[in-house]
């Protein structure tokens, strides 16, 4: 038996459960105020008027409620100079906010705070009031400056405080504001931080790109010169090379060679060596004339060379005979001996 009791007991809380999930996460019904400027999500467990499909007190714009009205949500919205004044709460100072606050804690209302919904800074409080008849109104109220428009969002409990259901129902309206006017703002923001993010990569790729230009060009001089420098070094020490550079150069700025063949046989093999050396030491007389021979000096040269050549060819032809002319023998390639 009480092993019965305790399974029903897990299968009723499960139930339970399942039932609370159900009311929480019911489906949600967007609605835009065209003259505030702002959307919110109200739950489908709720019936909704708005200020464009029904009729409503002067300065509401929606009304919601629930089946046997014990729970019900209205939007008021009040504009006049001392609203377009303030213009809005994002505006003021703290200091502003915080006498605001202490206003209304002087006025009788209980856990005033700081809120933000729709991005948009928001005071929280709660109130209690008593009717006629003795039944009394649990409230919550959310109030905020916006575009120089008071906006309260008032929560009405009658009868008994908030249940849980209920309260998760008011803060999910509460967290699905959003407002136009912030929409817009939000959107230009993203565009201009998104294209400072743009032009800040451009500029640091940009930075990038000339700082490895740079070093790679200074790396690359920095290299030139120390490779001229070893070079002018190594040159030094090679005389011979450096005049050779030199030689090579002036010859490679004046035209050089020979205009025939002859000229080069004539330059190099017609000149012997001493002759070179005595034409580059002896100053030339192109001027002075040769002192020639005559035909008589000649003639007796002619006669005294002949003469000399006739004693040779006797004295070679005598030799000759007096050598012994040498006797054949005849030789047997069989004999023994």
């Amino acid at each position: 038996m009480k092993k019965f009791r305790n399974t029903l007991l897990v299968i009723l809380s499960v139930i339970s459960i399942l039932l609370s999930y159900i009311s929480v996460s019911a489906e949600d019904t967007e609605y835009y105020l065209k003259d505030l400027g702002m959307s919110l999500n109200i739950s489908d467990t709720l019936t909704v008027k708005t200020a464009e499909n029904s009729t409503l007190p002067k300065g509401y714009y929606l009304e919601a409620t629930n089946e046997d009205s014990t729970l019900r949500i209205s939007i008021a919205m009040e504009k006049n100079e001392i609203t377009e004044k303030v213009d809005s709460f994002a505006n003021q100072s703290s200091t502003y906010l915080d006498e605001l606050k202490f206003s209304l804690q002087n006025e009788g209302l209980s856990e005033v705070k700081d809120a933000t919904y729709g991005s948009v800074p928001f005071l929280d409080y709660k109130q209690t009031t008593t009717s006629e008849s003795g039944a009394e109104t649990f409230e919550l109220h959310s109030i905020t400056c916006i575009g120089g428009m008071s906006i309260a969002i008032a929560s009405e409990s009658i009868g008994d405080n908030f249940t849980s259901d209920e309260l998760a129902v008011i803060k999910s309206a509460l967290e699905s504001i959003s407002f136009d006017s912030i929409k817009t703002e939000q959107k230009e923001t993203a565009k201009k931080t998104t294209k400072k993010w743009i032009l800040s990569i451009l500029l640091i790729a940009l930075a990038g790109g000339l700082g490895v230009f740079v070093f790679l060009y200074f790396k690359k001089a920095k290299k030139k010169k120390a490779f001229l420098a070893q070079h002018k070094e190594n040159r030094n020490y090679d005389v011979l090379r450096g005049a050779e550079l030199s030689h090579r150069k002036a010859e490679q700025n004046n035209l050089g060679g020979y205009k025939t063949s002859a000229d080069f046989f004539d330059e190099h093999f017609d000149n012997t060596p001493d002759q070179n050396i005595q034409q580059n030491s002896i100053p030339a007389t192109e001027n002075t004339p040769k002192k020639k021979a005559s035909p008589l000096t000649r003639m007796g040269y002619f006669a005294k060379n002949l003469s000399r050549e006739i004693n040779k060819s006797k004295a070679k032809s005598k030799k000759s005979k007096s050598k012994k002319k040498r006797k054949a023998e005849d030789f047997d390639i069989f004999s023994t001996k």
